[in-house]
């Protein structure tokens, strides 16, 4: 919890959100080289790829908008 004393670093959010994009890509192309033996469907694969990088993806915008606007409203919108 942010303090009037404290001032935050927007670098640091920033950092920790390519670090996840990083993560989370990642982890989408293991997920996706691990799944294209399991399966003979392009179609089936495509679709799991593709709602894989839709939660991923979307668990790091809302996670980091979400602390954004937390440390936005901390500062008293400044």
């Amino acid at each position: 919890m942010l303090t009037g004393g404290q001032d935050w670093d927007w670098e640091k959010l920033v950092g920790k959100t390519i670090t996840a994009l990083i993560i989370a890509t990642l982890m989408l192309v293991a997920s996706g080289v691990a799944f294209i033996f399991i399966t003979d469907s392009f179609a089936q694969w495509a679709r799991t790829m593709f709602t894989f990088a839709v939660f991923f993806y979307g668990a790091i915008f809302l996670g980091s908008l979400v602390r954004g606007l937390k440390i936005y409203f901390a500062r008293g919108g400044k």
